[in-house]
């Protein structure tokens, strides 16, 4: 064990020398290559290595007597302080990348090129990476129920909250159309599969309408109602056409606000 975590950082710096030899020859996903591989591979890599090494060294070589609150603070505390240096190694590989872009091409249109990372990749990873999550979180509910004591009443105001909230994401996701690359239809087949994931489970495992299985219930309703939701907007000309003119107007008085 304390021989992978000292081999694991060497390998980190050394493929970094060696990648940055191709710095400025290819492109992933609108970044260099080679800073993508710094900021998605080689950097979630050593956070995974540092939290390793501290937890190595707080139970095994300094043998302090932390409890477990004591040593989730310090990994807390350690984890908040690595990702804003994760923070600023991805703010740093983006201009990098612009940087390289523009040394090769002078009048390249820099702010267009931005727009394809802050529209429809950063959207798509942000709202996929949402749902995957609370759907793991939910389906860990069906494993372990919370043992809280909720009145009838309460647990039923849950699952409204979960309509609710269903509706606002699928407002949320229509109004940050970027209307690129199938943004929409990319959206809604995602959140029909992890609805068809939510009913397979409940038919499978067959939890119980109960404040034990809240969680599962409060995402269950939530993509429920946002994949209703999309079925409904795709098929009704009226009401497409109520958000288009939304959109238009926001876009709109985002042109104006900006010209002022």
């Amino acid at each position: 064990m304390t021989v992978v975590l000292f081999i694991i950082p060497v390998l980190a710096m050394v493929g970094a020398l060696v990648l940055y030899r191709h710095n400025g020859k290819r492109e992933l996903l609108s970044f260099d290559v080679v800073q993508f591989f710094y900021a998605f591979i080689i950097s979630p890599l050593l956070f995974v290595w540092a939290k390793s090494f501290l937890f190595f060294l707080l139970t095994s070589e300094l043998r302090l007597p932390l409890s477990t609150r004591q040593l989730f603070l310090i990994d807390s505390l350690f984890s908040v302080g690595f990702l804003y240096i994760f923070a600023f190694a991805v703010i740093h590989s983006l201009t990098k990348s612009f940087n390289l872009k523009k040394s090769r091409d002078p009048l390249i249109d820099l702010f267009e090129h931005s727009e394809y990372l802050h529209l429809w990749l950063s959207h798509l990873v942000i709202y996929i990476g949402g749902m995957v999550v609370i759907t793991f979180l939910a389906l860990t509910n069906i494993f372990f129920p919370i043992d809280v004591p909720v009145a009838k009443p309460v647990f039923y105001g849950i699952n409204l909250a979960g309509v609710l909230a269903g509706a606002g994401a699928y407002a949320g996701v229509m109004l940050s159309d970027p209307e690129q690359d199938h943004f929409m239809l990319i959206m809604k087949t995602v959140a029909g599969l992890l609805s068809t994931v939510f009913i397979a489970v409940y038919f499978v495992l067959r939890p119980s309408f109960s404040a034990e299985y809240g969680l599962f219930w409060f995402s269950m309703m939530t993509f429920l109602t946002g994949s209703v939701l999309a079925l409904f907007t795709e098929r009704s000309g009226r009401t497409q056409s109520l958000l288009d003119k939304f959109k238009h107007r926001r876009w709109e008085f985002k042109l104006t606000t900006l010209l002022e």
